[in-house]
């Protein structure tokens, strides 16, 4: 029997898009991402790590949020992209539409089954005002509980690999 019977995973019959269940979704998370980092073990000198797993991550992340079918509609992108220094006003301005964008993000998460709770730590009006006139750095917290993936990113870690499947911070990442 091929390794993917063994654990317990039925073969697939067809091109339709069968319903997975969270163990069955973390196993092949699993073995995406072991397959991943195997392949970079195997390049270790051809590859700059840092650099591929910033752009991976990166596109990873874009394409979470294309999955979900969201879309981010300010003009935070054409923004992003500008090469002038942007106002107190524009960055503030920027700064609530990706917070906007993430909170769509962990709603996002939590009804489709990645995770069973999705929550942002409230951001003081003061400190975005600070962080708009470069005076401080801007902190808060995404909390993502009953990560579907968590086994994995644990088993991984452990393993000692260093890329592992962290989806909510791939998606919240590409949106800021």
């Amino acid at each position: 029997r091929k390794s993917f019977e063994r654990a317990g995973l039925p073969a697939e019959t067809g091109n339709e898009d069968p319903v997975l269940d969270g163990p069955t979704f973390n196993y092949l998370v699993y073995s995406h991402f072991k397959a991943y980092s195997d392949v970079i073990i195997e390049n270790e000198n051809k590859i700059n790590f840092s650099k591929f797993r910033k752009d991976f991550e990166g596109e990873l992340g874009r394409k979470i949020i294309d999955i979900l079918g969201l879309t981010n509609s300010s003009d935070v992108a054409f923004m992003v992209g500008s090469e002038r220094k942007r106002t107190s006003d524009e960055l503030k301005k920027a700064f609530a539409e990706s917070i906007r964008f993430i909170d769509l993000i962990c709603s996002s998460f939590q009804s489709n089954g990645l995770v069973s709770i999705a929550e942002r730590s409230n951001i003081d009006e003061e400190q975005v005002e600070d962080w708009s006139q470069d005076l401080a750095d801007l902190q808060f917290n995404v909390a993502l509980d009953g990560d579907i993936t968590l086994g994995s990113q644990i088993l991984l870690q452990e393993q000692g690999f260093r890329l592992y499947p962290d989806f909510g911070r791939f998606a919240v990442t590409a949106a800021l």
